[in-house]
C-alpha cells in the first residue's frame, strides 16, 4: 500500500512528464484534464500528510502532559516560604497556566510595554515578588552577559522602530485678522481708490456737502464734495528652501508637501504681524502706523501690566462702527481680561455666544501672539477692519528647480506671493458734537 508522500510524489511527477512532453506547443484539452487531475491527487496527498503531522503533535502533547502529571508537582524553588494548604491548580502546572516559554515571554514584553498583566502572571508575580499596584517585577537576568533589548549594543539595535507617517507641528495661532478686513480687487501690482474727505462731522458728514433750511425765494450757499486717492501696492512675499534629493527619494513623507504647507503658515504669521504693525514701505501698513489711530490713555496711578473695566469701556467708546470690530489681545492679557465683572456686580464683561465665541461688549476676541505683551503699547486693540483694505495680486505659488544647486544634487523649492494692505482712513472722524475723535483703529496706552 502506498504511502501519502509516495502518491504526492507518484503524481508530481506524472503531471511534470506531461509538460515534459509537450514542451513548445499547447497542450490539448485532455492532456490539460490529465495535468489536472494529478495536481488534484498531490494536493489530497499533502493534506493527508498534514494531518498525520498535526495529529502527531497533538499526541505528543497529550504525552507530555501526562508524563508531567506522573512526575508529580516542580520542586519548589529555593528561597520561597512554603506553599499554603490550599495550592492554585496553576501550581501544579509544570507552566504555570502558560501553553509554552515563548506565551510566558511575550506576556512580560506586553507588560514591559504599558499592557496590564494576565491573572496567572499576577498570580506568579505575588510569589517572587510584585510591586504595589501588583504589577509584576520585570528584570533583566542577574548575570548581565546575555544579548537584550534593553541594551542597544548587545540587541537593542536590532529591534525596529515603528515611525508613525506626518510630522507633528505647532505652526502659529492662524491668520485670523484677514477675514475681518475688506478684500478689494487688484488686477495690476498697483490700484488707487477714490475716496471722499469726510472725517471732519462738525459742518458736513458727506465729504463737504450741506443743506439749509431756506425762506421762500432765498438762496443757500453752494458747497462741493473733497475726494482724496488711496493707493494700495502689493508687494512680493518670498520663501525658499532646500532639500537633498535623497531626502525626496527615500523620506516616506512628502518634503515638498510638508515645505508647502510651512510656507503657508509663514505667509499668514508675516500678513498679521503686518495688519498690526507693518512700516508701509515694501510691506502692509499696519493700524498701529495709521495716521486714524486712536491711543486711550490709562487710568491715573493705574497699576503696571493691568486692565481695567475703565480701559475697554473707554476704547469702546472712541471706536468708528462698532459693530464690526473685534478685541485683538496678547494671550498675556487674558486672566485679566477673563476676571473682570461688571462695575457693583458679579456679572463677568467677557461672555460666551452660543458658538462658543468669547464676546467683549458683545464683539468677538481675537487672541493672538502677535500682538504686544501685556502693559505694552499694542497689548489690547479694538479695530474695525473693514475699513482696512486688503488685495491679492498673485496668490501663493509654488516652484521647484534642480538646477539652482545642480552639482550639490539638491532641490530648490520658491513659494511666492504678491498682495498688499493699508487703512484707508488718514485721519479720524471729529464728530459733530463730543470733545473726543472716533477711528476704527484704537488701541490701550502703555501701562
Amino acid at each position: 500500500m502506498t504511502t501519502p508522500a509516495q502518491r504526492r510524489a507518484a503524481a508530481t511527477d506524472a503531471a511534470k512528464k506531461i509538460l515534459d512532453d509537450t514542451k513548445g506547443r499547447e497542450l490539448t484539452a485532455e492532456e490539460s484534464a490529465q495535468v489536472e487531475a494529478h495536481l488534484k491527487e498531490a494536493e489530497s496527498a499533502k493534506a493527508e500528510i498534514d494531518a498525520a503531522a498535526a495529529r502527531a503533535a497533538l499526541v505528543a502533547r497529550v504525552e507530555e502532559s501526562a508524563a508531567a502529571v506522573n512526575a508529580g508537582p516542580a520542586p519548589r524553588p529555593r528561597g520561597l516560604s512554603a506553599p499554603a494548604v490550599a495550592r492554585e491548580g496553576w501550581l501544579e502546572d509544570p507552566m504555570r497556566g502558560f501553553k509554552s516559554h515563548r506565551d510566558f515571554f511575550l506576556a512580560v514584553k506586553q507588560v514591559g510595554h504599558g499592557a496590564k498583566p494576565s491573572a496567572n502572571l499576577k498570580s506568579l508575580s505575588a510569589r517572587f515578588g510584585c510591586q504595589a499596584d501588583g504589577t509584576p517585577v520585570l528584570q533583566a537576568t542577574a548575570g548581565g552577559d546575555e544579548q537584550g533589548g534593553f541594551s542597544d549594543p548587545y540587541g537593542g539595535f536590532l529591534v525596529p522602530r515603528l515611525v508613525q507617517p506626518g510630522v507633528l507641528q505647532v505652526g502659529n495661532d492662524g491668520n485670523s485678522l484677514s477675514a475681518y478686513t475688506r478684500k478689494v480687487p487688484m488686477a495690476s501690482p498697483k490700484v488707487a481708490f477714490n475716496a471722499r474727505v469726510d472725517k471732519d462731522h462738525s459742518t458736513s458728514v458727506s465729504g463737504g456737502l450741506q443743506v439749509y433750511r431756506r425762506a421762500e425765494a432765498s438762496s443757500v450757499t453752494a458747497k462741493r464734495i473733497q475726494f482724496e486717492q488711496v493707493e494700495l501696492n502689493a508687494d512680493p512675499m518670498m520663501g525658499v528652501s532646500y532639500s537633498t534629493e535623497e531626502l525626496l527619494a527615500d523620506s516616506p513623507v512628502s518634503i515638498a508637501a510638508l515645505l508647502e504647507a510651512g510656507f503657508q503658515q509663514e505667509f499668514d504669521a508675516k500678513t498679521v504681524k503686518e495688519i498690526l504693525n507693518g512700516l508701509g514701505v515694501g510691506e502692509y501698513l499696519g493700524v498701529r502706523r495709521s495716521g486714524a489711530l486712536v491711543t486711550v490713555s490709562k487710568e491715573s496711578a493705574q497699576s503696571a501690566d493691568t486692565l481695567l473695566w475703565a480701559n475697554l469701556i473707554k476704547m469702546r467708546a472712541r471706536c468708528w462702527g462698532y459693530g464690526s470690530a473685534i478685541w485683538v489681545m496678547n494671550p498675556d492679557c487674558l486672566p485679566q481680561a477673563m476676571g473682570i465683572t461688571q462695575p457693583g456686580s458679579t456679572i463677568p464683561l467677557f461672555t460666551q455666544n452660543a458658538q462658543g465665541v468669547t464676546l467683549c461688549f458683545g464683539r468677538p476676541i481675537i487672541i493672538t501672539e502677535f500682538a504686544e505683551t501685556i502693559g505694552d503699547l499694542g497689548d489690547v486693540l479694538l479695530l474695525n477692519l473693514q475699513e482696512y483694505l486688503e488685495g491679492e495680486y498673485e496668490p501663493i505659488a509654488g516652484v521647484s528647480s534642480m538646477h539652482v544647486r545642480f552639482v550639490e544634487h539638491e532641490m530648490a523649492f520658491k513659494f511666492t506671493k504678491r498682495c498688499g494692505g493699508a487703512p484707508w482712513w488718514r485721519t479720524a472722524v471729529t464728530p459733530a458734537k463730543g470733545a473726543n475723535t472716533l477711528s476704527p483703529f484704537v488701541v490701550l496706552e502703555a501701562r
